[in-house]
């Protein structure tokens, strides 16, 4: 099963979440494995199959209740759903347990931008930044958190790393930080 989970798992991290999802299936059909799960939720979570996210992580946390990895990713659906505040109401308990998931942190923050509480939104996103410096997303978001504050070169700057941190990604970062901030991120012509 291990050598299933890691070719799921490759699958993922190149964005091929369909292949990565029939694997983590495949490996489910075989037996309970609370790691295939997770992989499986966060997974659904990737394809915007959100309402499926909540169900599995619902059942996940059932068979494994010491878990808090299932809720971190029901958090994230609710954000994804625009249901801020079930999200906080899932995610501040995950985080009580765990303190140091910069998941956990990005998806708190998320919600909280979800709430329009910017200020604890950009502390979210920047305790996230503690343990996932490497997050891109994370970089986006409190560029957004920052811009709603009005802190427009602070926002500008915490853009620029989440474009470096994700080149590979640049045309929908770019794309949503133009729709988001159309005074920070100059259009950028072809030649």
């Amino acid at each position: 099963m291990d050598t299933w989970i890691r070719e799921g798992v490759r699958h993922h991290k190149r964005r091929r979440y369909g292949k990565a999802l029939t694997i983590f299936e495949k490996v489910l059909r075989a037996g309970s494995n609370k790691e295939a799960s997770l992989l499986r939720c966060d997974t659904l979570v990737m394809l915007r199959r959100f309402h499926e996210a909540i169900q599995a992580a619902s059942e996940g946390e059932k068979i494994w209740p010491e878990e808090i990895g299932f809720a971190q990713i029901a958090g994230a659906a609710l954000v994804e759903l625009g249901r801020p505040e079930e999200a906080l109401a899932l995610l501040a308990p995950a985080l009580a347990r765990n303190p140091e998931s910069g998941y956990a942190w990005h998806f708190h923050g998320r919600a909280l931008m979800g709430c329009r509480q910017y200020d604890e939104a950009l502390i979210s996103f920047d305790t996230a930044l503690i343990y996932t410096p490497e997050n891109a997303n994370t970089w986006f978001y409190r560029g957004y958190a920052l811009n709603s504050l009005g802190r427009k070169g602070e926002a500008k700057a915490s853009i620029a790393e989440a474009l470096r941190l994700d080149p590979g990604n640049v045309l929908l970062t770019l794309s949503r930080a133009r729709a988001l901030f159309p005074d920070l991120v100059p259009r950028f012509r072809s030649s």
